[in-house]
C-alpha cells in the first residue's frame, strides 16, 4: 500500500509548513489527486488515519480534489482526456506520448482552526 508512504510524506510536508504552529491546530488538509496518479482516496484516508494516530494531526480531515488526466499524442499532435494510462489517442489510436495532467498528488492547502 503506497498510500501509507504517501501519508507519512504528507505528514512531514505539513509539519514543515506549520513551522511553530502546533499540529493540533490543523483542521483540514486539501489535496489535489490526479486521476492517473494511482492514488486511491479511501486507502489514503485509512493510511493517514493510521499514520497520524498518535500525533497532533490525528483530528485533521483530508479533502480530495480530483484532476482529470490529459495526454498528448506526438503522432497527430492531439491533446486528449485520459481515464487510464493505457488510453489511446482517439484520432490515431497511438498511446499518449506525454502525460500532460493528472499524474500528480499535490498539497493545495492546510486549514487551521
Amino acid at each position: 500500500m503506497h498510500e501509507l508512504t504517501l501519508a507519512m510524506s504528507l505528514i512531514d510536508l505539513v509539519s514543515e509548513h506549520l513551522g511553530n504552529e502546533p499540529p493540533e491546530e490543523v483542521s483540514s488538509i486539501d489535496l489535489e489527486i490526479g486521476s492517473l496518479s494511482g492514488v486511491d482516496t479511501e486507502a489514503m484516508n485509512l493510511a493517514f488515519t493510521i499514520a497520524t494516530k498518535d500525533t497532533g494531526l490525528r483530528l485533521a480531515k483530508l479533502n480530495f480534489h480530483d484532476t482529470i488526466g490529459k495526454g498528448h499524442c506526438n503522432s497527430c499532435d492531439r491533446e486528449f482526456i485520459m481515464q487510464s494510462l493505457l488510453d489511446l489517442c482517439p484520432d490515431c489510436s497511438n498511446p499518449a506520448s506525454k502525460i500532460i495532467q493528472g499524474s500528480d498528488l499535490r498539497l493545495v492547502s492546510i486549514t487551521l482552526k
